[in-house]
Protein backbone atom coordinates (compact mmCIF):
# COMPACT_ATOMS: atom_id res chain seq x y z
CA UNK A 1 0.00 0.00 0.00
CA UNK A 2 1.04 3.40 -0.98
CA UNK A 3 0.11 6.61 -2.88
CA UNK A 4 -0.56 6.74 -6.49
CA UNK A 5 0.49 10.28 -7.29
CA UNK A 6 -1.77 11.88 -10.07
CA UNK A 7 -1.00 11.66 -13.86
CA UNK A 8 -3.78 14.09 -15.31
CA UNK A 9 -3.65 17.17 -13.12
CA UNK A 10 -2.40 20.44 -14.64
CA UNK A 11 -3.75 18.42 -18.32
CA UNK A 12 -7.47 17.40 -17.23
CA UNK A 13 -7.90 19.76 -14.47
CA UNK A 14 -5.56 22.15 -12.71
CA UNK A 15 -3.00 21.17 -10.31
CA UNK A 16 -3.04 24.07 -8.46
CA UNK A 17 -5.90 23.67 -5.55
CA UNK A 18 -7.34 27.22 -6.00
CA UNK A 19 -7.57 27.04 -9.57
CA UNK A 20 -8.97 24.03 -9.51
CA UNK A 21 -11.41 24.61 -6.81
CA UNK A 22 -12.66 27.47 -8.97
CA UNK A 23 -12.59 24.85 -11.88
CA UNK A 24 -15.04 22.80 -10.02
CA UNK A 25 -17.44 25.97 -8.39
CA UNK A 26 -17.35 27.02 -12.63
CA UNK A 27 -18.82 23.85 -13.37
CA UNK A 28 -21.69 23.93 -11.35
CA UNK A 29 -22.37 27.53 -11.92
CA UNK A 30 -22.04 26.69 -15.86
CA UNK A 31 -25.65 27.18 -18.11
CA UNK A 32 -24.34 23.71 -19.02
CA UNK A 33 -23.99 22.49 -15.08
CA UNK A 34 -27.11 22.51 -12.73
CA UNK A 35 -26.20 26.77 -12.62
CA UNK A 36 -25.55 26.09 -8.63
CA UNK A 37 -23.82 24.98 -6.01
CA UNK A 38 -24.48 21.83 -3.86
CA UNK A 39 -26.83 23.50 -0.89
CA UNK A 40 -28.10 21.06 1.64
CA UNK A 41 -28.81 16.82 2.09
CA UNK A 42 -32.09 15.42 1.01
CA UNK A 43 -33.50 12.79 1.49
CA UNK A 44 -32.56 11.06 -1.78
CA UNK A 45 -30.88 8.44 -1.91
CA UNK A 46 -28.20 7.56 -4.85
CA UNK A 47 -26.68 4.65 -5.75
CA UNK A 48 -25.12 4.82 -8.66
CA UNK A 49 -24.06 7.95 -11.31
CA UNK A 50 -22.71 7.81 -14.35
CA UNK A 51 -19.93 10.55 -14.46
CA UNK A 52 -17.64 11.57 -17.65
CA UNK A 53 -14.21 11.29 -17.00
CA UNK A 54 -12.90 14.11 -19.79
CA UNK A 55 -10.75 17.02 -19.31
CA UNK A 56 -12.91 19.39 -16.99
CA UNK A 57 -12.87 22.04 -19.38
CA UNK A 58 -15.06 19.47 -21.55
CA UNK A 59 -16.68 17.48 -19.61
CA UNK A 60 -16.95 19.30 -15.93
CA UNK A 61 -20.77 21.30 -16.30
CA UNK A 62 -22.26 17.65 -17.11
CA UNK A 63 -20.14 16.08 -14.30
CA UNK A 64 -21.60 18.70 -12.09
CA UNK A 65 -24.65 17.46 -12.29
CA UNK A 66 -23.74 13.69 -10.85
CA UNK A 67 -22.06 15.61 -8.37
CA UNK A 68 -24.46 17.59 -7.24
CA UNK A 69 -27.08 14.73 -6.77
CA UNK A 70 -24.45 12.88 -4.49
CA UNK A 71 -23.97 16.07 -2.56
CA UNK A 72 -27.38 16.55 -2.06
CA UNK A 73 -28.54 12.94 -1.29
CA UNK A 74 -27.81 10.95 1.69
CA UNK A 75 -24.16 10.58 3.12
CA UNK A 76 -22.33 7.62 1.39
CA UNK A 77 -20.19 5.38 2.81
CA UNK A 78 -17.82 4.19 0.43
CA UNK A 79 -17.78 5.34 -3.30
CA UNK A 80 -16.88 2.38 -5.99
CA UNK A 81 -15.87 4.09 -8.75
CA UNK A 82 -15.27 2.29 -11.86
CA UNK A 83 -13.51 3.41 -15.07
CA UNK A 84 -12.62 2.21 -18.06
CA UNK A 85 -8.43 0.92 -19.16
CA UNK A 86 -7.95 3.14 -21.78
CA UNK A 87 -4.33 2.06 -22.24
CA UNK A 88 -5.40 -1.89 -22.17
CA UNK A 89 -2.41 -2.68 -19.73
CA UNK A 90 -3.40 -4.87 -16.98
CA UNK A 91 -7.08 -6.36 -16.37
CA UNK A 92 -10.04 -5.97 -14.70
CA UNK A 93 -8.70 -4.93 -10.70
CA UNK A 94 -8.57 -2.74 -7.97
CA UNK A 95 -5.83 -1.25 -5.76
CA UNK A 96 -5.15 -0.57 -1.96
CA UNK A 97 -3.33 2.80 -2.28
CA UNK A 98 -4.67 6.47 -1.12
CA UNK A 99 -4.53 8.36 -3.76
CA UNK A 100 -3.27 12.14 -4.26
CA UNK A 101 -4.86 15.11 -6.39
CA UNK A 102 -4.01 18.58 -5.67
CA UNK A 103 -6.55 18.64 -2.65
CA UNK A 104 -5.04 16.15 -0.81
CA UNK A 105 -4.74 12.73 -0.30
CA UNK A 106 -8.12 10.40 -0.93
CA UNK A 107 -8.68 7.30 1.55
CA UNK A 108 -8.90 3.92 -0.70
CA UNK A 109 -11.33 1.81 1.88
CA UNK A 110 -8.87 -1.30 1.57
CA UNK A 111 -11.02 -3.76 3.74
CA UNK A 112 -13.83 -2.83 0.97
CA UNK A 113 -11.30 -3.12 -1.91
CA UNK A 114 -10.40 -6.62 -0.13
CA UNK A 115 -13.72 -7.82 -0.03
CA UNK A 116 -14.67 -7.33 -3.72
CA UNK A 117 -12.00 -8.88 -5.07
CA UNK A 118 -12.31 -11.74 -2.78
CA UNK A 119 -15.95 -11.56 -4.06
CA UNK A 120 -16.13 -10.86 -7.30
CA UNK A 121 -13.81 -11.67 -10.53
CA UNK A 122 -11.05 -9.09 -9.94
CA UNK A 123 -7.55 -8.96 -8.44
CA UNK A 124 -5.91 -6.41 -6.53
CA UNK A 125 -3.47 -5.24 -8.96
CA UNK A 126 -2.05 -2.02 -9.69
CA UNK A 127 -1.09 -2.34 -13.44
CA UNK A 128 -4.11 -1.08 -14.82
CA UNK A 129 -4.37 1.49 -12.72
CA UNK A 130 -0.89 3.03 -13.39
CA UNK A 131 -1.45 5.44 -16.45
CA UNK A 132 -5.16 5.50 -16.58
CA UNK A 133 -7.12 8.67 -15.73
CA UNK A 134 -10.68 7.96 -15.67
CA UNK A 135 -10.44 7.31 -11.63
CA UNK A 136 -8.48 9.72 -10.53
CA UNK A 137 -11.00 12.58 -12.59
CA UNK A 138 -13.39 11.46 -10.53
CA UNK A 139 -11.60 12.43 -6.83
CA UNK A 140 -11.41 16.21 -6.91
CA UNK A 141 -15.34 16.61 -7.43
CA UNK A 142 -16.03 14.36 -4.45
CA UNK A 143 -13.35 16.33 -1.93
CA UNK A 144 -14.78 19.38 -3.38
CA UNK A 145 -18.29 18.15 -2.21
CA UNK A 146 -16.91 16.30 0.58
CA UNK A 147 -15.52 19.66 1.47
CA UNK A 148 -18.45 22.25 0.46
CA UNK A 149 -21.31 19.59 2.34
CA UNK A 150 -18.98 20.50 5.77
CA UNK A 151 -18.33 16.72 5.97
CA UNK A 152 -14.99 15.41 7.83
CA UNK A 153 -12.16 15.59 4.99
CA UNK A 154 -10.82 12.16 6.53
CA UNK A 155 -14.69 10.40 6.14
CA UNK A 156 -13.88 10.00 2.72
CA UNK A 157 -13.30 6.55 1.18
CA UNK A 158 -13.67 5.01 -2.03
CA UNK A 159 -12.19 2.09 -4.31
CA UNK A 160 -10.92 2.36 -7.79
CA UNK A 161 -12.19 -0.48 -10.19
CA UNK A 162 -10.59 0.01 -13.44
CA UNK A 163 -12.49 -2.29 -16.36
CA UNK A 164 -10.36 -4.10 -18.74
CA UNK A 165 -11.30 -6.11 -21.61
CA UNK A 166 -11.36 -9.36 -19.65
CA UNK A 167 -14.52 -7.99 -17.11
CA UNK A 168 -17.02 -9.95 -16.43
CA UNK A 169 -19.58 -7.46 -15.36
CA UNK A 170 -22.11 -9.73 -14.52
CA UNK A 171 -19.86 -10.90 -11.97
CA UNK A 172 -18.30 -7.70 -10.76
CA UNK A 173 -21.71 -6.67 -10.20
CA UNK A 174 -22.71 -9.89 -7.38
CA UNK A 175 -19.79 -8.98 -5.94
CA UNK A 176 -20.54 -5.77 -5.55
CA UNK A 177 -24.35 -6.75 -4.30
CA UNK A 178 -22.80 -9.12 -2.06
CA UNK A 179 -20.05 -6.67 -0.13
CA UNK A 180 -23.13 -3.98 -0.19
CA UNK A 181 -25.26 -6.59 1.45
CA UNK A 182 -22.93 -7.71 4.59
Amino acid sequence: MGIRFPIVAGQFYPEDPLELENEIKNSFLSPKGPGRLPSKRGNSRVLGVIAPHAGYMFSGPCAAWSYLAIAESQPIDVFIIMGPNHTGRGRTSTITDDWKTPFGIVKCDIAVARLLAANSNIEIDPTAHTNEHSIEIQLPFLQFINKHMHEDPDSLRFVPVVLGHDCNIEELSLGIKKIILQ
